[in-house]
């Protein structure tokens, strides 16, 4: 690997193709050349990590790899776009909207496949939360209140498998629920702490803070 590395810095001139900045100090200098050798780590991981076994699948989808080796050929098979796309969080709304606007303005209901692939798809989103006020409907069909587990279940399978169906290196996505504040709130109070929603003989209703 080192070889390697040495290699193409030889090949790439190394900093004799930079005397302006070498006029410029030491410090710039410096920080060029390891920027340098970052991209040529890059570079030569994804060369590295792309390699197809001799199962004829990519590594990263071979379950009986290590963790790191699938990692890094994951690594090796994603764009940028594909990247930043992991680091992105946006609400379960978004994916619900029963419009093609795909925004969080209209509530909480069953996924929306049109939706789904803009989000999962095209912008290649990895992490959906659903706030503190997000309460699935009913997802059974036979006109129950909505907030099962159930229906919490069906929401988070829903759009699960559409992402990993459809996105091109079929990537999990990541559901988080918002339980900050409870999980909801007893009448015109919220609970003190979210552990106590599920114990309702823990729960210690506190006053909603006065407006303003």
């Amino acid at each position: 690997m080192k070889d390697r590395i040495h290699d193409r810095f030889r090949q790439s001139g190394g900093l004799a193709r930079l005397p302006l900045l070498r006029r410029r100090g030491p410090v710039i200098a410096a920080v060029v050349a390891v920027a340098l050798i970052i991209a040529t780590l890059a570079s030569v991981s994804a060369t590295a990590t792309t390699t197809v076994p001799a199962s004829g699948r990519l590594a990263y989808l071979d379950s009986s790899l290590p963790v790191q080796a699938r990692a890094a050929s994951l690594l090796g098979q994603m764009t940028l776009a594909e990247k930043i796309g992991q680091m992105v969080q946006i609400e379960a709304t978004q994916v619900t909207d029963t419009t093609s606007n795909c925004t969080s303005t209209g509530g909480f209901n069953v996924p929306n496949p049109v939706c789904e692939q803009k989000i999962f798809v095209d912008d290649h989103v990895g992490s959906i939360l659903a706030g503190a006020t997000d309460i699935p409907p009913d997802t059974t069909g036979k006109g129950g209140t909505g907030n099962t587990g159930l229906d919490w279940a069906n929401e988070y399978n829903t759009m699960q498998s559409y992402a990993i169906q459809h996105s091109r290196l079929h990537i999990p996505v990541i559901f988080g629920v918002d339980a900050v504040h409870g999980f909801g709130t007893r009448g015109r109070r919220r609970c003190s702490r979210s552990p106590s929603a599920w114990a309702p003989r823990g729960i210690r209703p506190r006053p909603w803070p006065a407006a303003g």
